[in-house]
């Protein structure tokens, strides 16, 4: 484990707490936010969950927030999985838990249900997901790294004005040049996290990545 805190060592600790009788926590939330499709946002999601509920073996809930397509990855996973409520909105994959289509209403009584980690899959581009966004304890801007996709990160930038310290962004797939001119320009850090080929399956690199992406 690398030195400093990291939201995976905040976890692990209250892990342990819970475990030896103390009061209950809030669990830690992750928001995962894309900005436009296809940049990975799910996929990240996935090895983000994973890493916390088979590398640190809490318990972790995985919530697409919001109406997602309905050809997304979680909904092909639904329909192979036995699912925990009779439907395939949730239901329960290598030791997570996957809630799909959330609502706000919603989304607050699965974080009272004792998770030690949620993982929010999200997309830029309403008002009740920027509010869920501002409101977790790790902020993850998605973003991809060609001319189009670029584009849309640059819109986010001038709509928001976040500032730089309180979120994360990175992307899957990296033009190093763009990326650095982004980075000049607005004065971010774009991070690159390798996409493992099944988010299941993460290799001892891909998991120290992970824990980098947490570092606070």
């Amino acid at each position: 484990m690398l030195a400093g805190s990291t939201l995976f060592q905040r976890i692990s600790k209250k892990s342990t707490a819970v475990r030896w009788g103390a009061k209950a926590v809030s669990p830690c939330v992750i928001a995962v936010m894309g900005i436009g499709g296809s940049v990975g946002t799910t996929h990240l999601c996935m090895m983000l969950a994973n890493s916390m509920a088979n590398g640190l073996k809490v318990r972790t809930a995985f919530v697409e927030y919001g109406v997602h397509d309905t050809g997304s990855a979680c909904l092909h996973l639904a329909q192979e999985t036995k699912s925990l409520s009779g439907d395939i909105h949730t239901f329960q994959y290598a030791g997570i838990d996957f809630y799909r289509c959330i609502s706000e209403e919603e989304l607050i009584k699965i974080s009272a249900m004792k998770y030690e980690a949620v993982i929010l899959d999200m997309k830029y581009g309403s008002k009740e997901v920027m509010t869920e966004f501002l409101r977790s304890d790790l902020k993850i801007v998605v973003a991809g790294m060609n001319l189009w996709q670029a584009g849309r990160l640059k819109a986010f930038l001038k709509n928001e004005k976040l500032p730089s310290s309180h979120w994360r962004c990175v992307t899957l797939g990296y033009d190093r040049k763009l990326a650095k001119k982004l980075e000049k320009e607005y004065g971010i850090r774009v991070g690159l996290i390798p996409a493992e080929r099944n988010p299941f399956e993460l290799s001892p690199d891909g998991f120290l990545e992970l824990v980098k992406l947490t570092e606070m």
